[in-house]
This record gives structure tokens, sequence and C-alpha cells, in this order.
């Protein structure tokens, strides 16, 4: 997911993240059944494209020589009747994906040997989710125009449109995973309860992100001298407002 808000600051812990799309520009194959990379601009996956009457295309492509394609995503078509009478509703999600906190917020896994079954990289649909409330509702005309602010203890405060990021900065693409904090944590609350909700050991997922170094968008701001960490605000609707991710 793109931030909506970037704050430099001296009180929370830092987190991983840039503004990342599944897109790129190096066509390696010709193969017919495997697509360069030439996502559209903002992608959207094929579950989200159906629901909207978009075109779907759920052929793998090929991003470099050095990744292995992208895996073929499958266009769910229903929504899953845990999600109906929620705010969910709009959303179809994989049936394979295991729920831990029951219907809503969504919060799930997939099984490992479905994990292991589809290689290195995570198809979405197979993603592990962490939601602290409803999934906003992203159209294809808020996504062009999706703007991120960056601001709090830094000298040059700056709004950034996408496009504004591409032109500004290097566009990278880089294989990453991420694993939730709470991976395996139902192992852990057998020897002794804790916090949080019991993951089993599937809370990761690999996939290549396509976007700017933070490095790079740090250094343009210029953080204050004082400032220590950075908070990740999304453009979750949240009761008690927007949730950082320290």
């Amino acid at each position: 997911m793109i931030p909506s808000t970037l704050n430099v600051e001296t009180s929370s812990s830092s987190s991983q993240s840039s503004w990342e799309t599944a897109s790129s520009s190096s066509p390696t194959s010709s193969i017919s059944s495997v697509l360069p990379t030439q996502l559209p601009s903002p992608f959207i996956p094929p579950s989200l494209a159906l629901s909207q009457g978009l075109e779907v295309d759920t052929r793998p492509r090929s991003i470099d020589e050095a990744f292995p394609p992208v895996p073929k995503d499958e266009a769910i078509k229903v929504v899953d009747v845990q999600d109906v009478g929620t705010p969910d509703a709009w959303v179809q999600r994989d049936p394979r994906m295991v729920r831990l906190t029951g219907k809503h917020p969504f919060n799930a896994e997939a099984k490992l040997n479905v994990l292991f079954a589809n290689g290195f990289l995570t198809p979405s649909n197979l993603f592990f989710v962490r939601n602290h409330g409803a999934v906003p509702q992203v159209d294809e005309e808020t996504a062009r125009s999706w703007s991120i602010e960056i601001h709090g203890l830094c000298k040059n405060p700056v709004i950034f449109t996408i496009e504004e990021l591409r032109s500004t900065f290097e566009v990278i693409t880089v294989p990453v995973t991420l694993v939730c904090a709470g991976n395996r944590r139902k192992e852990q609350n057998v020897v002794q309860k804790s916090l949080g909700f019991s993951w089993g050991a599937a809370g990761l997922s690999t996939a290549l992100f396509t976007g700017v170094r933070l490095a790079d968008v740090l250094e343009h701001v210029s953080p204050s001298r004082g400032a220590k960490h950075v908070v990740f605000e999304g453009s979750d609707n949240l009761p008690n407002g927007p949730y950082g991710t320290r």
C-alpha cells in the first residue's frame, strides 16, 4: 500500500516503506504465455479489476532475467460469505486464506503447503493480510491522483504525487519478503500467553516491489538533527484516526 502521510519524528520506532506499485518497464520474454512487465499504471489486482468491470489479464509476467516470473493471479469472482454484511463486502478474497480474527477486520494467512507450491514469489491473492479496520476503497481515479505528504522534523516538508516521485528519484524493482511481527505467535502462546492473536507460520510473503528508495526521499526532505524515527500513516478510515506504522 502507498502511505498517505510520512511523518518524521522522535517518539516512534521505524519501519520499511516507500511508494510501491506492481509496475516496471523491462521486457525480457517473447514467450506468448509470459508478458513483459509493462503493467497498467496504476496496476489493479485481477479480482478488483473484475469487480470494476475492467479488463482482466492474469498471465504471468517476467520482470527481469534475475527474477522468477511473477505468478499468475486468479480473479476471484465471489465475495466470501463471511464478508457479507461487513464494510468489506465489496472485496473478493481467496477462499484458501485462513482467517485468524473472525469475520472483520480481515487478518489472514495462507497455508504453508499452498505457499510452497507457488514458489519464491507469492501471488497477491495469497499475500498475508494484517488489517486494523475496513479496506479503503481506492478506485482508478483516486489511485491516479494519489499523493504522499512528508512532514514533521524535517527541513523540506513536501507533498509528492506518484508521478513526481517517479521523475524525482530513481525507480527500482527489488524482491522483498514481508513478515508479520506476530508470525508463529500461536506456538509462543502455547508456552506463554502473549498479546495479539495466534498467527501460524505463514504470516510472511514475498513479492517484487517497484518504487523509490526511502533513503533517497529522506535525504531530499533533510530530517532535523533531533529526528530519530519515521511514522507511516495509510488511508484507513479508523474510529480513532489513521493507524501509524512504526
